[in-house]
């Protein structure tokens, strides 16, 4: 079996996506599936100090209660949520790793957040190599940089589908260049009025 190919060099530096959660439980005392307005005070502090984004899944599930009032209970708050303009996916108590406890509905956000590397790195002792060996900063910027400039984190660990687009509009664009009808770029005219004397000369 061949031996997959790599790179010669690579950074060392990279940004990591780290996945953290944050989660909020709302009760029930009353025993029934409405939601009381010392819970929505609760939740309503729950997301605003978390300010769940477009990067962030949202989740939630039920206590193992009785199924009937649990799944009720679970439909109560997304819809709170959705109302809040949060996009929550119920799922079943079985999936959380820690499920909710008796009767209670868990509010769970996932959350990937930015670790940058640690740069500059001035570790490595600058001396003449003849093997042309990265120094220890190499690819510091650049990592630094995609690190700070990602608009969602998790495209650091798993890329997003491009989504649907129009096969006839993209098939005519490579018909267009292959005849040579492609449009040209548009020029802008700059033009820099220059004022006062810029002779450079003195009295």
């Amino acid at each position: 079996m061949q031996a997959e190919e790599r790179p010669l060099f690579t950074s060392r530096h990279q940004p990591e996506a780290q996945l953290v959660q944050v989660r909020h439980t709302v009760r029930f005392p009353d025993g029934n599936g409405r939601l009381g307005p010392i819970e929505r005070e609760r939740l309503d502090s729950f997301l605003s100090k978390a300010d769940p984004g477009d990067g962030d899944a949202v989740f939630v599930a039920a206590g193992r209660g009785d199924p009937r009032l649990a799944e009720r209970r679970g439909q109560t708050v997304a819809a709170y949520l959705e109302m809040r303009d949060v996009d929550a996916q119920i799922v079943p108590s079985e999936a959380i790793a820690q499920p909710p406890v008796g009767e209670a509905v868990d509010v769970i956000v996932n959350r990937y957040l930015v670790t940058l590397p640690g740069c500059p790195d001035f570790t490595g002792t600058p001396r003449l190599d003849w093997t042309n060996t990265p120094t220890s900063n190499w690819g510091c910027a650049n990592a630094v940089n995609l690190g700070m400039m990602v608009a969602n984190p998790r495209d650091l660990e798993v890329g997003r589908d491009s989504g649907p687009m129009d096969g006839e509009f993209a098939v005519l664009g490579i018909q267009r260049y292959r005849e040579g009808e492609t449009k040209p770029l548009k020029v802008i005219d700059v033009t820099i009025e220059q004022t006062g004397d810029d002779s450079g000369g003195g009295d």
